[in-house]
């Protein structure tokens, strides 16, 4: 008896069914990263959170050459301005300093007269940029903030500090009601010993971006990042440091005609990088609408805040696998 084996048939998919098969599966990234090996993928988590912070943070310690990644930087230097405002109280404890992040000019001062202000008739230079105006060509803000601390010993301190987000810088030889807070946002802040308020500033538009030359009159200054009012209120009196504004402005540059020749040591460009700037400015936009007591806080905060917007944001090109990504992209 001869016995028949059964013959298998292999059923074939046709190619539609496989085509719409192919077409039903999830969008993923372009650029995924491997969890085979947790420890290159942490390495590469930090490099990505280091670029956020560099990027968002104007007191982070990468901060200082830091190129904003747009791909428009290509020939650009790198640097960082910093420097003091000293603010004296008058003879009932006030005092009012208005600061926007700009080269040559950067902030007003004002004089309180029957509880109301005047700001004063000129602006004044931006402290700390004598030695990068020399190579300067035009430039444009990375980040920008400022630190404001208290002075005085623990005895003579005294007062509260009213800060507040403007929108708009007003102008020299301006009355302004004592008190008053027309801003985006106002915090007050009691004066004590080692008293420390990291604020940073806000691009305003696209044009925050540009490259611009620095600005040459002292009445008129460019708007194009928002504006932060530091007002003194109740201090010591006739205090001739009783405030310290610290400022500090990490920028690109272009190098003017006498230095063009240092052009060969301008840092690698930053390539567009999608992922990187939606953190970045998401981040940004967290740590100015809270309130923060140290510098080390606030750069601390801003770690945690882009490490959990990374691993819960709902684009896949912002969470953690597109950040990872984005700290490949050199």
């Amino acid at each position: 008896m001869v016995k028949v084996k059964p013959i298998k048939v292999k059923s074939k998919k046709s190619k539609k069914e496989t085509a719409v098969r192919t077409q039903s599966k999830p969008l993923t990234p372009a650029v995924k990263v491997s969890n085979s090996n947790p420890s290159v993928d942490l390495t590469r988590r930090a490099q990505g959170l280091e670029k956020v912070c560099s990027l968002s943070d104007p007191f982070c310690v990468v901060a200082k050459g830091a190129k904003w990644p747009d791909g428009n930087g290509a020939s650009s230097m790198v640097g960082q301005v910093r420097g003091h405002i000293t603010v004296n109280s008058d003879a009932a404890g006030a005092a009012l300093v208005h600061v926007t992040p700009a080269l040559n000019y950067t902030f007003i001062s004002g004089t309180l007269v029957a509880g109301t202000w005047t700001t004063s008739a000129t602006l004044f230079a931006t402290p700390g940029i004598a030695a990068i105006t020399t190579y300067l060509n035009e430039y444009r803000l990375v980040t920008a903030g400022i630190v404001i601390r208290n002075v005085p010993a623990a005895l003579v301190a005294q007062g509260f500090v009213q800060v507040t987000r403007m929108g708009r810088f007003p102008g020299v030889s301006t009355t302004i009601g004592a008190g008053e807070s027309y801003g985006v946002s106002t915090s007050t802040h009691p004066i004590t010993t080692g008293m420390e308020i990291p604020v940073i500033f806000r691009p305003l538009g696209n044009e925050a971006r540009n490259f611009l030359a620095p600005n040459t009159s002292n009445t008129v200054i460019p708007n194009y990042w928002d504006t932060i009012k530091i007002e003194l209120i109740g201090g010591p009196a006739s205090n001739a440091y009783c405030l310290d504004i610290e400022v500090i402005y990490n920028l690109e540059f272009t190098l003017n005609s006498s230095y063009v020749t240092l052009q060969s040591y301008a840092p690698v460009h930053a390539p567009n990088n999608l992922a990187l700037t939606q953190v970045s400015n998401q981040t940004s936009a967290k740590m100015m609408s809270t309130s923060h007591t140290s510098v080390s806080s606030f750069t601390s905060q801003t770690l945690k805040y882009a490490a959990n917007l990374a691993a819960t944001s709902s684009n896949p090109y912002v969470k953690i696998p597109g950040l990872l990504a984005s700290a490949l992209m050199e």
